[in-house]
């Protein structure tokens, strides 16, 4: 565990849980076995897990996931967030409206933003299974493709690329921005 720490951080952990905490640069974390928690992360997040999960809270220069056999979340960052992850269930919230592109890309789970209010983004949504659900004004309804489903629209005039992919359900719902 990294608590309390100037600049960055770097670790690798096989068997166990890695935290991080209060960083003020970034984070490299690779685990296997277990799970990543991180709070508070300054800068950009690279992190790595087989067999595990993860949970991000507060993580103000966004994310770069490959995660495997687990969840991953997303709470309160800024930033781009590029998630792959493979059997497990992925969910975004970010703090205040996008300032940069998001992709999500979930094999054998689900995919959910929390869209805050406010953004302007291109939106990509797809789901090869499940169902696309997107409960945010001016993104029109699914369009029926097989057994799939896929979305595209724009929010607050685009611009910002999100683009969400997922074997199970998507959906997309809105949320109030913070400060």
């Amino acid at each position: 565990e990294l608590a309390r720490g100037g600049g960055a951080a770097r670790a690798k952990v096989d068997h166990g849980q890695a935290s991080v905490e209060d960083v003020t640069g970034g984070a490299a974390i690779e685990a296997s076995y277990g799970a990543i928690r991180l709070d508070r992360v300054g800068g950009t997040a690279e992190l790595t897990v087989r067999h595990g999960s993860v949970e991000g809270r507060g993580l103000a220069q966004g994310a770069r996931v490959r995660a495997a056999g687990g969840d991953v979340t997303l709470d309160g960052f800024s930033g781009p967030a590029d998630v792959e992850l493979e059997r497990g269930n992925a969910r975004l919230t970010p703090r205040a409206k996008l300032s940069a592109p998001l992709s999500v890309d979930v094999r054998h789970g689900e995919a959910e933003l929390a869209l805050p209010d406010g953004s302007g983004a291109a939106v990509q949504a797809e789901s090869n299974r499940g169902e696309v659900r997107a409960d945010v004004p001016g993104l029109g309804a699914a369009d029926p493709r097989g057994r799939g489903h896929r979305l595209t629209g724009q929010v607050g005039g685009g611009g910002i690329a999100v683009t969400l992919r997922a074997d199970g359900d998507v959906r997309i719902s809105p949320r109030p921005a913070s400060a």
